[in-house]
């Protein structure tokens, strides 16, 4: 067979001119096309299947990973350019939606396209699953059919033991607990003093605001003790100096209503002393009258 060779698309783009119009993008595509075979290799050739020119991939999920790790490359073909942000940014977004689209139209997954391809990964997967549930669902099916009967074994078990307790008797004789009549004597004597201890209570309680009036008056009394002493005293300081004043005032009257009579008007050389009646004395006020006596009688 005459030997064949394929070549990937190659596609790339120009950014960077501007024009008065704003901002062109100027896109370049490369194809080459296959040689032409010979006119004997034609020949031999031409009654089989034509190849699929795109190329081939296994995985679709792996083929996304790759994508993605040729975006940062593909966003920097707008590092320095001098243009405005927000035109570069839709030019580089346009451009990396250009790229992915022409690598997802020019690859096949297990020779579907990409839109109508599968990743056979996750088939395989959910095939996994499906066997593990299958699994799952045979074991606990035997586990319905055996642990119901190990169960049954210990209930049996557990009411038979409940069926012994209750059959269980204690060999305890019983002794019933009789009242004596001088304890009912005593409690009645008991509720006769709690209310009288209640009423003395209550008395005590209502007598309680009085003496603490009392209290306060006996305080008050107490703390005006001091002072009482001293007016007592100073009291008595002022009548013993009242009476002494008193006393002088007494002697000196009786000094000024002494007179000393002459010597030559007195039947003897003794001193005779009259004392003058002072003129406010009740003996001046109320003279004494003379009786005049008749001898008739």
């Amino acid at each position: 067979m005459a030997r064949r060779e394929m070549r990937i698309v190659c596609f790339y783009f120009r950014v960077g001119r501007e024009s008065p119009n704003g901002f062109e993008r100027e896109r370049e595509t490369t194809t080459e096309m296959e040689a032409p075979p010979p006119p004997a290799a034609a020949a031999v050739c031409s009654p089989g299947p034509r190849q699929e020119p795109r190329v081939q991939c296994l995985s679709r999920r792996w083929t996304a990973e790759l994508l993605d790790h040729f975006r940062p490359f593909v966003r920097r073909l707008g590092a320095g350019q001098t243009v405005e942000t927000e035109n570069l940014e839709q030019a580089v977004g346009e451009a990396l939606w250009n790229f992915e689209t022409a690598v997802q139209e020019n690859i096949t997954v297990n020779g579907q396209p990409w839109q109508e391809s599968s990743d056979l990964q996750n088939d395989t997967d959910i095939k996994l699953l499906e066997d593990q549930l299958d699994e799952l669902i045979v074991e606990v099916s035997s586990k319905r059919n055996q642990f119901p009967r190990k169960m049954q074994i210990n209930v049996v078990k557990g009411i038979k033991m409940q069926q012994k307790l209750l059959s269980y008797q204690p060999f305890v004789n019983c002794q019933d607990i009789q009242v004596e009549p001088s304890q009912d004597q005593s409690m009645v004597e008991l509720r006769i003093s709690t209310k009288t201890m209640s009423r003395h209570t209550g008395e005590s309680f209502k007598s309680l605001s009085s003496l603490v009036e009392r209290a306060e008056g006996f305080s008050k009394a107490l703390s005006l003790q001091q002072t009482l002493e001293q007016c007592r005293l100073h009291q008595e300081i002022m009548f013993v100096s009242e009476v002494e004043k008193e006393n002088k005032n007494d002697v000196k009257n009786l000094t000024s209503q002494v007179e000393v009579i002459p010597s030559q008007t007195a039947i003897s050389n003794s001193v005779v002393l009259k004392i003058k009646r002072s003129s406010c004395s009740p003996q001046r006020r109320y003279p004494l009258q003379q009786r005049k006596l008749s001898h008739d009688t």
